[in-house]
């Protein structure tokens, strides 16, 4: 029995730099990976065609641990995370938005729920413990999530 290994991965490069204003040309990049981060852009819509812009087709971008919730609580929830840290400039992803904000721009998009245990008091880990017993309030209910935009195969 014989096997053919499979191209390993490669990173490139990685930059950091503003989420609207991309030093990259135009269908340059495979992936554009964000971690904990897009809550604090504020420009979710010119961010996501920027990254429309620099993504080659089928390529895709990650935002991973991100806070999110539907729109009807998004009041709440924002007002418990402006509030925890109130030096920082942050949101909450209102899910069913940034979905389409990404169709907008011509990303297909979609949202999987993640509630994690990761740095969380006694409260929070009751809540998200709740939240992975019964998957189905991971959509009614604020939920840490991962969001995947990927742009067509034609450009």
């Amino acid at each position: 029995m014989g096997f053919v290994p499979r191209e390993e991965p490669r990173i490139d490069s990685v930059r950091a730099a503003p989420s609207d204003d991309l030093p990259e040309p135009d269908a340059s990049v495979d992936v554009v990976f964000c971690f904990a981060a897009a809550h604090h852009f504020g420009t979710h819509r010119r961010t996501l065609a920027e990254i429309h812009r620099v993504l080659r087709a089928g390529g895709v971008a990650h935002y991973f641990y991100e806070p999110a919730c539907p729109a009807y609580l998004h009041r709440a929830a924002s007002w418990r995370v402006t509030h925890k840290r109130p030096e920082v400039p942050e949101d909450v992803l209102v899910y069913s938005r940034l979905i389409e904000l990404g169709r907008e721009v011509g990303l297909s998009a979609e949202v999987s729920f993640y509630p994690t245990f990761r740095r969380r008091g006694s409260v929070e880990t009751l809540y998200y413990a709740t939240l992975t017993a019964l998957p189905p309030l991971r959509r009614a209910l604020p939920c840490t999530a991962n969001f995947s935009f990927r742009k067509g195969e034609r450009a």
